[in-house]
């Protein structure tokens, strides 16, 4: 196996009792958390260690199945235990538990010689503290806790790593990446994403204005709806307003091109606008997850509202992502780190250009300021739609040890 000179630094470190490898997206940290827990697990026979991921599918598809094929690779010997979730090293002796941080309360138990946190941004300060307090086994040659992830703005993280060893890699600087990758990043986020999600910084992303990148000058437009082209239907279910958004994409840039906005308003009444302005349509809905829903005073959801009144190509949903990663993917579409404008809106949706220019954070807090009962409907709903097709957060296309 070969490693980056900044996974060098950070395997190599066995005298940190707290060592952080904070990088981009792609930059090797998952190779490097799974590689640092099969190090501490064969310094530390008759013991066992602790890699956890934000959530089980994360664990699961990435921690987990990254790990096992390093056991592979390097030839070790190895039982999985797949009910307990722990994988067994035969020689030396010793155990890897793989847990989530969804539930910190449940990482509480017996004495361990490491933990790994694997993208410690998207856990909890809870989960840290729990995993620390637990790293306690007397029989631990070798005690160290360490995190691997992605910034995710001035969180606790953060604070973490001015306080202890940190090793700082940019996606850069894996030589072992997809030719294309990184020329793919730079495209697809904006300057401030750049900064974070390719350089590895911290950056503050939740102050002032969510949608940062919108600029009047730039984002407005005197396209309109294009019988011709295909129609898009971006849906949200908040009933006073109940907003939806029309889009269309032209030469391959997404256009607003209408919105409906109701007030007191159910599926049912938006629905019926939508067909009364664009008759015998046949559209593609994109919204929000909660539509999936049965309700107990019905027993149809609001999408089969809609397909029962709309002609629909596909409805295109998935469980709603972190809202930070609705928002960046937003702001990157209205303007990339190139200049590259692919979100445009007709001047005449009155509604959306406010949402993009008055939807703020709430001071100090991470979170969208929901305050106004006017305000982050419909940019809401053309956010689930460029989440669904251009998702912010992915995981690289490596295979580090292949070499040519």
């Amino acid at each position: 196996m070969e490693f980056t000179a900044k996974q060098t630094e950070f395997l190599s470190d066995v005298s940190s009792p707290h060592i952080a490898f904070i990088g981009g997206f792609g930059s090797g940290k998952t190779y490097a958390a799974c590689y640092k827990a099969l190090g501490l697990a064969c310094a530390n026979p008759d013991t066992a260690g602790m890699l956890v991921s934000p959530t089980f599918p994360m664990l699961r598809d990435t921690t987990r199945r990254t790990f096992l094929e390093i056991l592979q690779l390097e030839e070790v010997s190895y039982e999985l235990k797949i009910t307990e979730n722990k994988i067994r090293i035969l020689e030396p002796n010793a155990e890897i538990w793989f847990r989530s941080a969804d539930d910190p309360n449940k990482l509480k138990g017996s004495n361990l010689a490491w933990v790994g946190l694997d993208e410690a941004a998207q856990m909890s300060k809870e989960a840290y503290d729990i995993s620390l307090s637990r790293m306690r086994d007397p029989k631990a040659n070798i005690k160290q806790l360490f995190i691997t992830t992605t910034p995710e703005g001035f969180n606790w993280v953060y604070d973490i790593s001015q306080k202890i060893k940190m090793v700082h890699s940019s996606t850069e600087d894996n030589v072992y990446l997809d030719k294309d990758y990184v020329e793919m990043l730079y495209s697809s986020y904006d300057e401030q994403l750049v900064k974070q999600y390719i350089k590895g910084e911290f950056v503050l992303l939740n102050k002032g204005r969510v949608y940062y990148c919108f600029d009047r000058n730039i984002q407005l437009t005197d396209i309109t709806y294009n019988p011709s082209l295909p129609i898009n239907l971006c849906v949200d279910f908040n009933i006073n307003p109940m907003c939806w958004a029309i889009v269309q994409t032209v030469e391959g840039v997404d256009v607003v091109v209408d919105e409906i906005v109701l007030r007191n308003a159910n599926t049912e009444l938006a629905a019926n606008t939508f067909i009364n302005k664009y008759p015998d349509k046949v559209v593609s809905i994109y919204g929000d997850y909660s539509g999936t829903f049965r309700h107990t005073s019905s027993p149809t959801t609001d999408y089969d509202i809609i397909k029962s009144i709309i002609k629909t190509r596909d409805i295109n949903i998935k469980p709603d992502p972190p809202v930070t990663d609705r928002v960046n993917s937003v702001n990157s579409r209205l303007r990339n780190s190139k200049g590259d404008v692919r979100l445009k809106i007709n001047r005449n949706c009155k509604t959306t250009i406010r949402d993009f220019e008055q939807v703020v954070y709430k001071e100090g807090k991470r979170e969208i300021d929901k305050s106004s009962l006017d305000l982050t409907h419909i940019s809401d709903a053309i956010g689930y739609r460029i989440e669904y097709l251009y998702p912010i957060r992915g995981r690289a296309k490596v295979t580090q040890y292949n070499l040519q």
